[in-house]
């Protein structure tokens, strides 16, 4: 998908930011396309049938000059002729009107988006939803939309939530759950997804806001700013950040931060509610009301942990688990149709159950399928079961986890039920070091996944409560 870029030239710094965001490869505007000694209709033309979104920065500038007129004249009669997928107009002036649009275009989506960095999410958004083939495929979570939306849509009575926090094993889908759940139940776009590591602390998180919200013109200016943050007292600093969050809110979006790590860091180990530095940004958040964001990790956050006294926003969390059989059989059905792969439905039934409801592993089928044919697949399904070993062994190492706890997870994995007294005779352990140990690790790595290979793995799948007998 491309989209054409009309603008006025003296808009070209908005514009560039823009299509810097997007991808130079996937977008069309006059500095990259046009060239002096051509006729610019012709090429307006040429331009035009590349792309198949129409994307108009609307400004004074741009109303008054003859060739945007010339190119949203030529983007209606495509769009007539079905040559152009739709167009979204950017209204980047705050002096102009959605009545000044052209008739054509007040009927397509407008938006008004001062910060150019917003801009570019609207539009990636935007594109995504227009073309199918760039859809994440989000089939068989209807249950887990359902719950969640519960603790989205809370009681008229209560404030809503301001904090969403998706949790699940990487992979598992939670980026598109959450954006398929703000869109539905909150009217909202996914915003900037903001990637933290295990070892990033909140200078790191306020580095990529600044770069969202702010128009820097150089690294000193940047490098000022970052002074400056640094001097600050940790509750200063968590106001600032949820300042710059709330900024992203201002354009309907929400930003997301993604903890990249399997621990999931933000939280302590022992207690699993966030550590101090990330409480002062739950309290900035606090005061600023109107501000929502979303914060994807492995583990759920121990509500009932936090201090008494901390005023905190109104929290939503859900926990993704694995998929059934019959909603990995329906990915790879609609997988299989967009890359026009030819397999039967008996011949999905038997792999089915082999993906162990992990999106990932569905999409290694569908490419190996692509690449060798769906007989070399079914002749050897050991495949699958190293492709999933493989990435559950790389979370498993990553987790920070005592010798006991391991064994007592490698006990749990090669058992239905197991009593408690049970757990502590092969621990041979005091029961109050027993019970401590699970306490932590029903806390911390809530969920236990028996992978095929005899390993285990956490997951987001069913609770401590239900894998053992205390």
């Amino acid at each position: 998908m491309k989209a054409f870029l009309s603008h006025s030239s003296e808009d070209k710094q908005y514009v560039t930011v823009v299509a810097n965001r997007l991808g130079r490869s996937n977008v069309e505007l006059d500095s990259k396309s046009f060239f002096p000694g051509f006729d610019f209709r012709d090429l307006i033309k040429k331009s035009l049938s590349k792309t198949n979104i129409f994307v108009f920065f609307a400004s004074k500038r741009s109303l008054e000059s003859t060739w945007v007129k010339f190119e949203i004249s030529e983007a209606e009669w495509q769009i007539i002729h079905k040559q152009i997928g739709g167009a979204i107009t950017v209204i980047i002036d705050d002096e102009v009107k959605v009545n000044e649009l052209p008739n054509w275009m007040k009927h397509c989506l407008v938006v008004k988006i001062v910060n150019s960095r917003s801009a570019a999410h609207i539009i990636q958004n935007y594109i995504v939803e227009t073309d199918p083939q760039m859809a994440p495929i989000f089939v068989g979570r209807e249950n887990d939309m359902a719950n969640f939306s519960k603790e989205l849509i809370k009681d008229i009575e209560k404030d809503p939530p301001r904090v969403l926090i998706v949790a699940g094993l990487e992979g598992i889908g939670r980026r598109t759950f959450g954006r398929h759940a703000i869109r539905n139940y909150l009217s909202m776009n996914i915003g900037p997804i903001v990637p933290m590591e295990d070892t990033d602390s909140i200078d790191v998180l306020y580095k990529q806001l600044l770069d969202e919200t702010t128009e820097l013109h150089s690294r000193e200016e940047l490098a000022e700013y970052l002074k400056t943050f640094r001097e600050y007292s940790s509750e200063e600093k968590g106001h600032e950040i949820a300042r710059l969050l709330t900024i992203i809110n201002n354009s309907n979006i929400m930003p997301v931060i993604l903890n990249t790590g399997s621990a999931a860091t933000f939280l302590d180990d022992n207690t699993s509610w966030f550590k101090e530095e990330w409480q002062t940004i739950l309290e900035g958040l606090k005061v600023h009301g109107d501000c929502y964001v979303m914060i994807i990790q492995s583990r759920l956050a121990y509500l009932t942990a936090a201090p008494e006294k901390t005023k905190i926003p109104e929290f939503a969390q859900y926990r993704l688990g694995p998929l059934r059989d019959e909603a990995i059989e329906m990915l790879l059905k609609e997988g299989v149709r967009r890359m026009e792969i030819p397999i039967s439905t008996a011949q999905i039934k038997e792999l089915a159950p082999y993906i162990s409801g992990y999106p990932p592993a569905a999409k290694y089928v569908l490419s190996f399928i692509k690449n060798y044919g769906v007989d070399v697949l079914l002749a050897d399904k050991a495949l699958l079961t190293s492709f999933l070993a493989h990435r559950f062994e790389n979370f498993i190492s990553k987790l920070v986890l005592s010798k006991k706890e391991i064994e007592i997870l490698r006990i749990l994995a090669s058992q239905i039920t197991i009593p408690f007294e049970a757990i502590r005779a092969l621990m041979e352990c005091q029961p109050s070091e027993a019970a401590q140990i699970i306490r932590h690790l029903s806390l911390s790595h809530k969920g236990l996944l028996k992978t095929q290979m005899g390993d285990i793995a956490l997951s987001s799948g069913v609770g401590m409560t239900s894998v053992w007998e205390i």
